[in-house]
This record gives structure tokens, C-alpha cells and sequence, in this order.
């Protein structure tokens, strides 16, 4: 928008595993002084109009864009952060760029930039994975508590703001003291696994599944994205899959809670909760009943 000592025909060019990382968030590359073969134009005006971004061949340094069938003067200036360069920038038919030192001026600006919003973006990164981490449960994969005081009433509302119907789904692992008592809690570890990995299996990518309890799995999203019914009977297949494939001393089998609530409902996240934990509940009832028959 304003370059007034730059020219009316300048660029500014990065070597392109320098962009890539900044595209990618990914800093891990080795910086240093090789330009590689590959240069991405950032910026390049001609005849104080912008052209559009390109990628050019490293070797010939001058943009296509930029070069001209008459005689021209071409100034190369570094962009040069700590040990290692990261691109150049070119000025043709300008010499203002050497006036009271605006090109060191101007490139260590430039360059102070790129650090400051790679810094940036690794405190970003890192911010990201220190709250995956503190919502995630360890031992089943899904979120935890604090994934659930954090995402579960924002996702409810969402949808219910959306005009979309929110499925609730919860899950109670049935005879988990007797699994823990008889096979250990080891064989627990792996019964509260199993039944984490069935739900992430099944579920559509923006549901989102916690461990509610020690045992217990509440399951939150659209239903335009997955009926409660049809997930019912695909985790009870799935579940039954994987206890027959892995050979458990014990049978494996939870009880389900489904419920539906309809935008206009007047009810409330938490409420949504108790009423879904009831109708598993009933269900579980229903279940120790079968099994004392």
C-alpha cells in the first residue's frame, strides 16, 4: 500500500521451506544460508501495480516479472535472520533504498517480524497442546472432565442455536466392579479402552465423546450428522467384535441412554445431562434384570 523509497518495481522473495514452515507452523527445518531451488514472490510490484503471487526458480534470482529487455539496475538486498537467510529482496531502478540506511533499516524490520510471529505461533502451538493435553483422558483417548466443562455446554449450544438437534448418548460399562475384582484392574483398564475406541470409531468427527465417570461415556453432537439409534446398534456390534477378538476372560457389554433435544425444547445442558443418565440408568435396571433371569 506505501512504499515510498522501495520504487515503483520491487519484490520480495522467500525461499520456500521458509513459507512452507510459516503456512505449516512447522519450525523444525534446519535454517542457514541456502536458498534451495524453489523462491515464493511474497510481494513484487511492477509499474507501481501489484502482481500476483509466484513461485520461481531460485537460479534466476530475477523474477520474470521484474525483468525487462532494456538495460536496468537490479539491487539485491538479504533478508538475514540470526544464522541464516530466508530471502531477498529486490529493487530495480531505485537507488533510494540507500538513503540514510533505510535498506538496513527496512530488511531488519522485516526480519524482526518473521521472528516475532514465529514466536508467536509456537506460544500459539504450544497453548494448543498444553489444553489437548489437560482435556484429554489419559488412559481412553476421549476428553475428560475438564474437556467436558470446557466444550460440552459450547457444542450443546451451538447446535441448539443452529436450529439442530442435539443427540445425547450415554454409556455405563456393565459388571465393571466384578471385571475389576475377579480379572483385576488391568483387565478394567482395557474394558474402559475398548468401549472408548468402539465410540471414536463410530463417531462422526464433530461429535465429541468424554469419559464421564470411571466407567461411564457421554456422547454429544447433531443428529443431521448420526442417528442415536443407528450408533446404539453399531456400538453394540462393534463392542461384541472386539471382546470376541481379543479373547477377554469376561463379557464385555454396556448399557445405553439415548436422547434427543429438539431446539425448541426449553432445556438446559445440565438438565439434558440428568435426563439421559436417567434413561440409561433404566436401561441398566432393565439389563441386571435379564441377567438375574
Amino acid at each position: 500500500e506505501r512504499h515510498p523509497f522501495e520504487g515503483s518495481n520491487f519484490g520480495i522473495y522467500l525461499k520456500k521451506s521458509f513459507t512452507d514452515s510459516f503456512i505449516n507452523g512447522d519450525y523444525s527445518f534446519k535454517e542457514d544460508y541456502d536458498l534451495g531451488d524453489k523462491m515464493n514472490a511474497i510481494v513484487q510490484i511492477k509499474n507501481d501495480n501489484l502482481i500476483p503471487p509466484e513461485q520461481i526458480d531460485t537460479s534466476r534470482i530475477i523474477s520474470p516479472s521484474l525483468e525487462d529487455t532494456k538495460p536496468s539496475l537490479y539491487m539485491l538486498f538479504p533478508l538475514i535472520s540470526l544464522d541464516a537467510i530466508n530471502g531477498y529482496i529486490v529493487c530495480k531502478d531505485s537507488t533510494k533504498f540507500f538513503d540514510s540506511k533505510r535498506a538496513y533499516q527496512w530488511t531488519k524490520i522485516i526480519c524482526n517480524n518473521f521472528d516475532n510471529f514465529k514466536q508467536r505461533n509456537l506460544y500459539k502451538q504450544l497453548s494448543e497442546k498444553y489444553l489437548l493435553l489437560s482435556t484429554k483422558d489419559a488412559l481412553s483417548g476421549v476428553l475428560n472432565r475438564t474437556g467436558y466443562n470446557t466444550y460440552g455446554e459450547k457444542l450443546y449450544l451451538e447446535n441448539k442455536n443452529a436450529g439442530k438437534i442435539n443427540t445425547l448418548i450415554f454409556i455405563d460399562i456393565n459388571s465393571m466392579k466384578t471385571i475389576n475384582d475377579k480379572y483385576g484392574h488391568l483387565q478394567g483398564d482395557m474394558a474402559v479402552k475398548t468401549v472408548a475406541a468402539c465410540i471414536q470409531n463410530l463417531i462422526p468427527q464433530s461429535w465429541l465423546a468424554f469419559r464421564y465417570g470411571g466407567d461411564e461415556f457421554l456422547i454429544l453432537g447433531s443428529q443431521d450428522e448420526l442417528e442415536g439409534k443407528d450408533f446404539t446398534k453399531e456400538f453394540q456390534k462393534l463392542l461384541a467384535k472386539q471382546r470376541k477378538r481379543m479373547k477377554l476372560p469376561y463379557i464385555l457389554s454396556a448399557s445405553v441412554g439415548i436422547l434427543s433435544v429438539q431446539p425448541s425444547d426449553n432445556i438446559d445442558f445440565n438438565k439434558a445431562i440428568s435426563l439421559v443418565d436417567q434413561i440409561m440408568y433404566e436401561n441398566k435396571q432393565i439389563f441386571h434384570k435379564k441377567k438375574r433371569s
